[in-house]
């Protein structure tokens, strides 16, 4: 709170969009947001205000982007991402999911909506639109690759989670293993079955290069 000023306070897990919270640091004390209702806070109940936000679940703080449309809506964009039939990241769908009126909440249980990723960009960024696709494609495949590489398991599916700030920075805000597939079910289920044949394809071939091959017979016709 200190370092940041407005942060936002979250469950350690998928929680569909609830119990997150906005704290907001002032001359005057702190104020919150939680879902439609803001309640303000002073300096002396803060530390117990929050200590019964997380008695509660484990939650975890992040410093607040402001990632917002020209409107004002907030937004994010959800990058799901997949390995295809050769055991390479592909992306499966982009799309940004734009907060209901006031609310800073983009989850869809929480009265979100989906928007195109190419119209979207093209009215919010007219003159970089092009640059951005590509920025945020680039880095949705950068990001999966690196995830595989400094855990000790591979991943076949993500969906990243990030926000862009007034500066047009990217920042991440959570990323999920075999995130839910609204509206993209035929086109993920599509990459899961080719990587599930790369995958025994990858088995079988490891096996034929384990098994032992038959000794020749020294004795033979001479063929």
């Amino acid at each position: 709170m200190n370092q940041h000023g407005k942060i936002i306070i979250k469950p350690n897990g998928d929680s569909h969009g609830n119990y997150i919270y906005y704290i907001e640091k002032d001359d005057d004390g702190y104020r919150f947001i939680y879902r439609n209702s803001a309640y303000r806070v002073g300096a002396d109940e803060i530390k117990e205000q929050l200590a019964s936000i997380i008695a509660k679940r484990s939650m975890i703080m992040q410093k607040y982007i402001n990632s917002r449309r020209k409107k004002g809506e907030a937004y994010d964009f959800r990058l799901h991402v997949q390995k295809n039939g050769s055991g390479i990241w592909q992306i499966t769908a982009i799309f940004p999911r734009v907060a209901n009126d006031e609310r800073i909440i983009t989850n869809l249980s929480q009265g979100a909506f989906l928007s195109v990723f190419e119209r979207f960009i093209e009215n919010e960024f007219p003159d970089e639109h092009k640059e951005l696709k590509f920025k945020i494609e680039g880095f949705a495949l950068l990001l999966a690759r690196h995830l595989d590489e400094i855990y000790d398991r591979e991943f076949d599916e993500l969906g990243i989670d990030i926000g862009l700030d007034e500066a047009g920075k990217i920042w991440i805000y959570e990323v999920n293993w075999r995130p839910g597939h609204v509206y993209i079910e035929v086109k993920a289920a599509r990459a899961a079955v080719n990587y599930a044949a790369y995958l025994a394809r990858k088995k079988k071939k490891e096996r034929e290069n384990e098994t032992p091959k038959p000794k020749g017979n020294n004795q033979g016709s001479g063929n």
